[in-house]
């Protein structure tokens, strides 16, 4: 059963690159049965993950939504971390109802464990896009992502402009708040963003209040 699950799985891949979506999905769901069936958890959310993204790109938003939140669930229990942050990230993108929860999910996660900076700091700008203009999440999160590539050892080669990146999401912040450049260090010391034992707690503290129930996995 499980070879015919992954070759349905290879056909569906096959005929997404085709450009035959429909095929594509009507493969990727024939082969999502047979995962269930045999409890195979990491080719179910895999497969749910691709079957979501191919809607969205259908334009069915709703099951996409749905499909998105499954893949996250069944990611969560066998602690995927990983996949799950990037399922988070694509719920926060396109859930104008509650993006903002999936996303603080997902920047817990940037938080706790190593995940790659090309992800970490798509998420971090698109919570700064979220939140409201002069909150002080944005200044939390402006020198979270800085201080993460500073500290980021994997020689990536994009390194450069994520700190680019992330340097402009805390200058905008420092911007929004009406701060002058000439004043823009001693700002920094004011609000403690310049030591981390006090802004990446602090960041946690906010995207727990932003979560609060909702959370699709147990904290660790």
């Amino acid at each position: 059963m499980e070879g015919k699950a992954i070759t349905l799985h290879d056909i569906a891949n096959l005929k997404a690159r085709q450009g035959d979506i429909e095929g594509a999905i009507n493969s990727y769901k024939k082969c999502l049965r047979i995962f269930e069936s045999i409890n195979n958890a990491r080719c179910k959310a895999t497969t749910l993950n691709q079957l979501a993204s191919l809607n969205f790109q259908q334009g069915h938003v709703d099951e996409a939504l749905q499909m998105f939140y499954q893949a996250a669930q069944a990611f969560a229990e066998i602690h995927a971390y990983i996949d799950l942050c990037k399922i988070l990230g694509n719920l926060g993108f396109i859930d104008e109802r509650k993006g903002i929860i999936y996303l603080a999910q997902a920047l817990w996660l940037c938080l706790k464990i190593q995940m790659p900076l090309v992800y970490t700091i798509d998420i971090f700008e698109v919570m700064y896009n979220t939140v409201p203009k002069g909150n002080e999440m944005q200044a939390l999160l402006g020198t979270t992502a800085y201080y993460l590539c500073q500290v980021d050892n994997t020689e990536h080669p994009q390194l450069e402009d994520f700190q680019r990146r992330s340097f402009r999401i805390l200058t905008d912040a420092a911007y929004a708040q009406e701060v002058k450049p000439e004043l823009f260090e001693a700002w920094l010391v004011q609000l403690q963003l310049n030591n981390p034992k006090y802004f990446i707690p602090r960041l946690i503290e906010r995207l727990d209040r932003i979560v609060g129930d909702d959370w699709l996995f147990e904290r660790f």
